[in-house]
């Protein structure tokens, strides 16, 4: 019974930690795929100067954010993004338009896993 409270604290303790760090990574995602939303909507007028500019943006946030990222997810989630990033800046020096659309659909959906695995659920519990 004396080790109740103890265990009620390591609990409030890891809740409070897991929603703070679900925080962190759900706002990272947020201003990560806002800038590659504003990078395709540059890229369907056919702006490669405006979507590689919001793209670089895009890469800055999640480059900035990689020493946090790293403590907390899987490395190859890391990777699989930032080999993302490269493919999508090799696709806008070509100007493969369709490609990078595709690719930016991709990368999205990979931003979303990352932050989706960071919540607190029974799934990613078990």
């Amino acid at each position: 019974m004396k080790r109740m409270p103890g265990a009620i604290i390591v609990l409030i303790s890891l809740i409070l930690l897991s929603w703070i760090n679900y925080t962190l990574i759900r706002n990272l995602e947020t201003k990560i795929t806002e800038n590659i939303d504003y990078s395709l909507n540059a890229i369907m007028s056919d702006d490669y100067e405006n979507a590689n500019d919001y793209l670089q943006d895009a890469q800055t946030i999640f480059q900035n954010s990689e020493g946090y990222l790293g403590a907390v997810v899987r490395h190859a989630e890391l990777d699989s993004a930032f080999l993302s990033f490269a493919r999508l800046s090799a696709l806008l020096q070509v100007q493969d338009k369709d490609s990078y659309i595709e690719e930016c659909e991709v990368l999205k959906k990979m931003i979303e896993h990352i932050s989706d695995m960071e919540s607190l659920s029974i799934r990613n519990v078990l």
